[in-house]
């Protein structure tokens, strides 16, 4: 809106002029002569000068601090995690069976291989005791036998020394290995003559048929030993026989 007055039809109001203008006759036109440039400069309000756009520059992230972005990112709502499904109790218990029953026929397994290798182990150590024990008797069966032999002699002529019966059970055998006949030759050594012929009428009371048993003396034969004769067979009940059929004996049966 503008501030000037205005007086519409009022006849007390007379025009003044404000600013004197020189004036010229119709036609002219007055030069106008422009100030000097310095004083046009001065007579000139300073202007202020319009600062300088500058380009925006982002701010540096200091270290340390986080980043905006980040923070944009962090600020993500976090998804929610399912729920957990219910623990089936029947469920565990049926693992824990199943792993239990597995580890008990494991342990089984475990236990039938590592006996079976043991029984092998056995097996092969008693074998081998075998072998070395066949291969020991093998290279000592010559000293074996004629330890026994040494044995079985001493034996029999301790018993032959120390009773008169073993002569008259030596000759009591001899003539029931013979063949039957009614009569029978004793080969004896002298110092097995007075039990012999002590006990003449008892052996011929004892086999049927016999009647008369005759006693040579022959030293060449051990005491406790004997040879029986008749007309239809000999027997050697000797002791060196004796200790030739325990040899035989031994040999046969090792």
């Amino acid at each position: 809106m503008n501030s000037s007055r205005i007086y519409n039809n009022n006849s007390s109001f007379q025009p003044e002029k404000l600013v004197k203008i020189d004036e010229l006759p119709v036609g002219e036109a007055k030069a106008v002569t422009p100030p000097p440039k310095e004083q046009a400069e001065e007579s000139r309000p300073p202007q202020t000068p319009e600062p300088e756009e500058l380009p925006e520059e982002e701010p540096e992230n200091l270290y340390g601090q986080p980043d905006p972005e980040d923070d944009i990112e962090n600020e993500k709502p976090e998804p929610e995690e399912p729920a957990e499904p219910p623990i089936d109790l029947e469920e565990i218990q049926q693992q824990l069976e199943e792993v239990y029953q597995k580890g008990f026929d494991d342990g089984l397994k475990q236990a039938a291989a590592d006996y079976k290798n043991s029984g092998q182990t056995l097996f092969n150590i008693a074998e081998q005791l075998n072998n070395t024990r066949e291969v020991i008797l093998k290279n000592s069966m010559g000293e074996l036998q004629e330890l026994a032999l040494t044995i079985a002699e001493k034996i029999i002529r301790h018993s032959i020394t120390k009773q008169d019966d073993t002569i008259l059970a030596t000759v009591e055998y001899a003539i029931r290995q013979a063949v039957k006949s009614d009569e029978f030759y004793v080969c004896i050594n002298q110092d097995d003559y007075e039990v012999i012929s002590r006990k003449i009428p008892e052996l011929i009371a004892k086999f049927s048929g016999l009647e008369n048993i005759f006693i040579k003396i022959d030293n060449s034969i051990e005491p406790g030993g004997c040879l029986v004769e008749s007309d239809n067979c000999t027997v050697d009940a000797t002791i060196a026989s004796q200790l030739e059929l325990v040899a035989d004996h031994i040999k046969n049966n090792s």
